[in-house]
């Protein structure tokens, strides 16, 4: 697992790392380093997750990816 605590999720985000943070905005419940992972554990809680790439965060919702992941069929 490639969780990330807290404390040390601020010297990642300095760095301009992404990482994947699921749970609330504000005090998130875990955040990951490996996507794979964070959207695992969203699915747990209620299909999202924040990319964040350094400061700069954006929400994913799990049903979005599923979505774009299915072929679409033309008849």
């Amino acid at each position: 697992m490639t969780t990330v605590s807290l404390a040390d999720w601020g010297r990642h985000m300095d760095v301009g790392a992404t990482t994947y943070a699921v749970g609330p905005v504000t005090v998130p419940v875990a955040v990951y380093l490996d996507r794979a992972e964070a959207e695992a554990a969203a699915e747990d809680l209620d299909g999202t997750y924040i990319e964040w790439t350094g400061h700069v965060g954006h929400q994913v919702a799990i049903d979005d990816l599923q979505a774009d992941a299915e072929p679409e069929l033309e008849l």
